[in-house]
């Protein structure tokens, strides 16, 4: 082990005088074969590799990312977004969908179960949700259109009523493929769409399958007889 270049090159001077085997092989020395190939040689890299890992986090509804049982402020234009986070020894970075570095922070002993935001991204809330409304209808669209015929549903009433709940929805993107998440949604709109008098659920929730279980079942399929809801609770529009 080296401390440091000085102490690699004292170390090299003394391998190369006192270990290296000098005796001729094959009619030559270990470092007269090294003169011969050092042209042959690839040159060392001119950045240090770069040994940090990436990984993908969903934005939480709050504006963090979860790393190592810690919780790291994310801005809010980002939030339910997919994002690439580097992870380096010391440091972790958080990029935006164009690779635009959005956050920065000192990674905190592993588990501590720390909320860090250093740089003041989530100032003090001001009557209204830092989030802005738009944002979820964008995202909903990306899902497909049976999560955009859902939101259209869901955003019939109050943003008050509806907006956590939207941003709760698409934080399951972190579990379901988008395609299973869309399925499931189309078939909460179409039961809706089945059912326009239904009473309103005591809670203001409409309950949607398992993504799974649409998958299997089929696309806006009705459910079998006597088989169990699931226990995700997908807010219901506003008023039904």
């Amino acid at each position: 082990m080296t401390r440091d270049l000085d102490d690699m090159r004292a170390q090299l001077v003394e391998w190369l005088d006192g270990i290296v085997d000098p005796r001729r092989r094959y009619g030559r020395t270990c470092l007269e074969r090294f003169a011969q190939e050092q042209p042959h040689l690839v040159p060392l890299p001119a950045h240090p590799y770069d040994t940090a890992r990436v990984i993908y986090r969903v934005c939480s509804i709050d504006g963090f990312v979860d790393w190592a049982g810690n919780r790291y402020a994310v801005p809010y234009d980002h939030v339910t977004d997919i994002l690439p986070v580097r992870v380096t020894q010391r440091e972790l970075f958080v990029y935006a969908a164009d690779l635009a570095c959005v956050a920065r922070h000192e990674l905190a002993p592993r588990g501590a179960g720390l909320k860090l935001d250093p740089a003041g991204l989530h100032p003090p809330p001001r009557g209204r949700s830092p989030v802005d409304l738009d944002q979820l209808a964008v995202a909903f669209d990306g899902l497909g259109p049976g999560a955009a015929a859902f939101f259209r549903l869901l955003s019939a009433g109050s943003p008050r009523v509806w907006g956590h709940q939207a941003r709760c929805i698409l934080v399951l993107r972190a579990r379901y493929t988008t395609e299973d998440l869309d399925a499931a949604l189309a078939h909460a709109a179409v039961r809706r769409a089945r059912a326009p008098r239904c009473r309103a659920h005591p809670r203001g929730a409409l309950v949607a399958p398992d993504p799974r279980r649409v998958r299997r079942r089929g696309h806006g399929a009705p459910p079998r007889a006597g088989a169990r809801r699931s226990a995700h609770a997908i807010a219901r529009p506003h008023g039904i």
